[in-house]
């Protein structure tokens, strides 16, 4: 059961993926191509990224902040 997770995290991380590319490409203005990009990309990449943590438990060491950063 644990396995889906990750799987389904990195389904929709490529799908918001796909959307930010396909939001830059149609929209009509600069303003709002920036926006498609920011909001779908840092989702997805989010999604993508706790999907890597969660399949394979030494990449969230990575992830996670350094113990000695203040």
């Amino acid at each position: 059961m644990i396995e889906w997770l990750p799987g389904g995290l990195f389904i929709v991380g490529a799908i918001l993926a796909l959307l930010a590319r396909v939001g830059v490409l149609r929209m009509p203005d600069v303003f709002t191509r920036m926006q498609a990009s920011t909001k779908a990309s840092t989702l997805g990449l989010g999604c993508l990224l706790v999907g890597a943590a969660l399949r394979n438990p030494e990449f969230a060491f990575v992830v996670r902040a350094h113990p000695d950063a203040n």
